[in-house]
């Protein structure tokens, strides 16, 4: 099940589910640790968006990113 959350940017320039966890592993530089972990739990909490269908938590998620990255983010379902 895919959210089809994309963000600008060049660190989240790909789709958000399914390739974080790449992105975690393999793509991180030296000094991105907070951004690893901040997406980790992103990643979680999608998916208790995706379950429960909450529309608060995905607000605060907005609002969140939009905080930490200083970017414009995309959304398209």
């Amino acid at each position: 099940m895919s959210t089809g959350i994309k963000f600008s940017g060049s660190f989240f320039e790909q789709t958000f589910y399914g390739e974080m966890r790449d992105i975690h592993r393999s793509r991180i530089k030296p000094g991105f640790r907070e951004t690893a972990i901040i997406a980790e739990i992103s990643l979680f909490l999608i998916q208790l968006i995706n379950q429960y269908g909450s529309l608060f938590i995905f607000s605060g998620l907005i609002i969140y990113f939009s905080f930490f990255y200083d970017q414009v983010m995309i959304f398209s379902v």
